[in-house]
């Protein structure tokens, strides 16, 4: 039996452990000594091994999320209080262990800067024991990955992960075995749209946000660039590994846990529109919290705004070969706080009619309280546009080109024609 070398305890430390141990011993009562002695023998012996500090672990310990990644325990915690009374509301807590069990190891978030705390993505990797799941959460949302567990085997074919949980939001997530640290996650859509992200690996966790859906993604992960799986001695084309096309996963359990209120219209033509054009584009946060704003619609066809909490997105309708499957496309304006914004932004190739043709249109913020824009584009041509709630729409004149910088000139009116703004230069971004 080899033991590790001698090693002095300093001074000081010895005799706090041994004030400890006489203190013990002198206030158990009788009938517990020969416990309390064999547990100040334990402490003694260790203290012989080596140096050390012995403490007792505290439930309200701090854990340190694994190098490289973020964790803040207070928001984790309340994300995993989340997730768990979604469990309970679906009756699934037997499935998973108890949430005293639970243990944050590290969070990811789709606007990690944002002023508003509730937008976007959120979602906490966790363990417990060695079961190891995903808690996804959004200012209207709360899902969770099915637990799995460690000691089961990692992927299949050419590198060893899982992905455990892609979720309606675009969230990949899934284990590794325990010698991957990074990895490649790519995605090619049924329209031929893909990504790709490099992923790092935290305590055999892995979560990347992205911008596709599950119902028309596959999902692939290989190697970092210059790596070598065990057995291999070269590298494929580019560098990488051969890719694996990893398996959807199945059984998470999501609700909306604080739904928007009043509900957002879903049921009038522009509800209707609106809501078709989210449900076929790419992932939007909350989309379910979104009312419909400004549009230009017609036939099932042209574009709508919708707005939550000072945040506008455009879903638009873009010709494609199979008029039976529009091409819908939706675009996030950049977030101006602030309750006067003014911004335009271009959208080309709209389809407005079944005609077959296509035009450019500009959506954008004003203030709310503007009752009429119009905007001038010179050269004589001006349009007025279409205000809903602090949202506008506006038809390109003709004969203007596409894809060419331009600014135009805003002018802002309440609904009294009081004017708000005028002489506003603003570029046009795309």
């Amino acid at each position: 039996m080899n033991l590790p070398p001698k090693r002095e305890l300093p001074d000081d430390v010895r005799e706090r452990m041994r004030a400890a141990v006489r203190h013990g011993m002198a206030n158990e009562p009788r009938h517990h000594g020969r416990t309390m002695l064999g547990a100040a023998a334990v402490v003694i012996a260790l203290a012989v091994g080596g140096v050390f500090v012995a403490q007792h672990a505290r439930r309200d310990q701090t854990p340190a999320a694994p190098a490289g990644f973020q964790l803040d325990v207070g928001t984790a915690n309340a994300q995993l209080d989340r997730c768990w009374a979604t469990l309970e509301a679906s009756d699934a807590t037997s499935d998973y262990p108890d949430r005293a069990s639970w243990r944050p190891v590290f969070q990811k978030a789709s606007d990690p800067g944002s002023e508003d705390s509730d937008y976007g993505v959120r979602v906490v990797a966790a363990r417990a024991g060695n079961d190891v799941f995903f808690c996804e959460t959004t200012s209207t949302t709360a899902t969770v990955s099915p637990p799995r567990s460690l000691d089961m085997p990692v992927g299949t074919g050419f590198f060893p992960a899982s992905v455990t949980f892609f979720s309606s939001n675009g969230t990949v997530a899934g284990v590794t075995d325990a010698d991957t640290s990074a990895l490649l996650v790519t995605g090619v859509d049924s329209d031929g749209h893909s990504f790709g992200a490099d992923v790092s690996v935290g305590d055999r966790m892995f979560v990347v946000l992205t911008p596709a859906r599950p119902i028309n993604t596959d999902l692939f992960v290989e190697g970092p660039a210059g790596s070598v799986l065990p057995g291999q001695d070269r590298m494929t084309t580019g560098g990488r590994q051969a890719r694996y096309k990893v398996p959807k996963p199945r059984g998470a359990i999501g609700r909306v846990d604080r739904p928007a209120l009043p509900p957002p219209d879903r049921s009038s033509p522009a509800g209707r529109f609106f809501g078709r054009c989210l449900e076929n584009s790419s992932p939007l946060f909350d989309a379910a919290s979104y009312a419909p704003a400004a549009r230009l619609v017609g036939d099932d066809l042209g574009v709508a705004l919708g707005q939550v909490r000072g945040r506008v997105v455009a879903c638009a309708v873009r010709p494609s070969s199979d008029p039976a499957l529009p091409d819908y496309r939706l675009t996030v304006l950049p977030h101006l706080p602030g309750p006067s914004r003014i911004q335009v932004q271009e959208l080309t190739g709209i389809a407005l009619n079944r005609a077959g043709g296509t035009t450019s249109v500009l959506v954008g913020e004003v203030p709310v309280r503007a009752g009429s824009v119009v905007v001038d584009f010179g050269g004589g041509k001006a349009e007025t546009g279409t205000i809903v709630d602090g949202t506008v729409v506006v038809v390109k004149p003709a004969g203007l080109p596409d894809g060419v910088p331009l600014t135009c000139s805003v002018v802002v009116s309440d609904a009294q024609g009081r004017l708000l703004a005028s002489g506003l230069d603003v570029p046009v971004s795309r």
